[in-house]
């Protein structure tokens, strides 16, 4: 049995709320309607599979928002009327949060209002960037253009940064499993090892003591404190990075690295001129074109820079003389703005920058695989060779010392 909650009209034109016991949704339906009661709600009490996908557990998957996009564009170019194309998207989404926030802007719409204004109810979904192209469309007339830009936009960003941190993520996944392995070399083997050597009462070499000492501390109560100790450090980081200073700080520093930091600040510029280039050719101005810009950026650094720019700008400066009086932003980019500025193509010439930076950053992306690969190979076989070879060496020097074949 299941327990049911409704919401009924009443022979008296009252409505009533309550609970019902059924087998299923049919029987306490059937029982309602028996009791001469009009159903205006009945659904099963609790949290079922529906409700939980409805919380929207992770956010909207990129694919499902751009394959939205896409098809309102073509169907918008096609002449279909707005209100019925977005009733066409809303039956191909599989996501049920995201179906049921279509179903609410379509009826928003209906209710007289833009595209634009109706998706700025949510900004969990579409962010103030996309939401301005979109006005910028609509008031320029050419929505499905816009909209097709929009899309061709998000799977190019997506692409690029897939790459990009995917690039930087596999060293770290790399080190973190050498790391478990390590430990468990340190917790299982080496211990197992150090009771053999105890009872055979063998003198170890200076590296198999070291060794052996490093595994009796982590496996005491010295390791679970230095574990805490790690974890507290860690946790204090994400938290301090949580924090805006601590995001300026740690996002600068973060430039620093060598070679991650590079492709970091260049992959900055990347979504900089691509985005701002877009901007610019929606008619979207300067000013405004920056504060967007500046929000959608990742590193803080940056986000400052065209912030400050913005700033400037606003008080009649050309945005090339911020650009380059700023170290963190790359000389480059501010002498073909001034270039852009001068011939009146801003927009043009941020666009080719934004293509000459990618292709720097792939060239880096490329070179640090190259690089990682035999780097990483070399310090797995220091690591775990090394080990192995300080834990069986007392084997060795005792197979030397009676004279066996080794």
């Amino acid at each position: 049995m299941a327990i049911f909650n409704y919401k009924v009209i009443d022979q008296k034109k009252q409505i009533r709320y309550g609970e019902i016991e059924a087998e299923n949704l049919e029987q306490a339906s059937d029982f309602l309607l028996s009791q001469n009661l009009t159903i205006l709600q009945l659904k099963k009490k609790g949290i079922d599979l529906e409700t939980l996908q409805k919380i929207n557990i992770g956010g909207i998957p990129l694919k499902e928002k751009v394959t939205f996009i896409r098809q309102l564009a073509f169907m918008v170019e096609a002449g279909i009327p707005l209100v019925q194309a977005l009733e066409i998207s809303r039956e191909q989404i599989n996501n049920l949060y995201f179906k049921d926030v279509v179903k609410k802007i379509k009826e928003t719409i209906e209710g007289g209002s833009t595209l634009s204004k109706a998706l700025s109810a949510y900004t969990d979904i579409f962010d103030p960037l996309e939401i301005n192209l979109i006005k910028a469309g609509e008031e320029s007339g050419n929505l499905d253009k816009i909209l097709t830009r929009v899309t061709d936009e998000l799977e190019k960003k997506a692409d690029f940064q897939a790459r990009v941190q995917g690039a930087l993520m596999y060293p770290a996944i790399v080190l973190i499993i050498i790391i478990v392995v390590v430990i468990l070399l340190m917790t299982s083997m080496i211990p197992q090892m150090s009771e053999l050597y105890e009872s055979m009462n063998l003198e170890l070499p200076l590296a198999t003591q070291i060794v052996v000492n490093i595994s009796k501390f982590i496996t005491s109560w010295g390791g679970i404190v230095l574990l805490v100790a790690i974890l507290f450090a860690f946790g204090s980081l994400f938290y301090y990075y949580s924090t805006p200073s601590g995001k300026k700080v740690l996002d600068k520093l973060v430039l620093k690295i060598p070679i991650a930091g590079e492709i970091i600040g260049k992959s900055q510029v990347v979504s900089f001129a691509n985005t701002f280039s877009m901007l610019l050719n929606a008619g979207i101005p300067i000013v405004d074109a920056l504060n967007l810009v500046g929000n959608s950026l990742s590193n803080k650094t940056f986000q400052d820079a065209i912030e400050e720019c913005a700033k400037k700008v606003e008080k009649g400066i050309p945005l090339s003389a911020p650009l380059l009086a700023n170290p963190d932003i790359p000389p480059l980019l501010g002498h073909m703005i001034r270039v852009g500025e001068e011939i009146g193509k801003v927009d043009e010439v941020t666009f080719k920058v934004g293509v000459q930076f990618q292709k720097e950053v792939d060239n880096l992306v490329n070179n640090l695989n190259k690089l990682m690969e035999p780097m990483i190979l070399i310090l797995m076989g220091v690591v775990v060779g090394g080990l192995a070879i300080a834990v069986y060496l007392p084997i060795f020097n005792l197979a030397t010392a009676i004279g066996m074949p080794q």
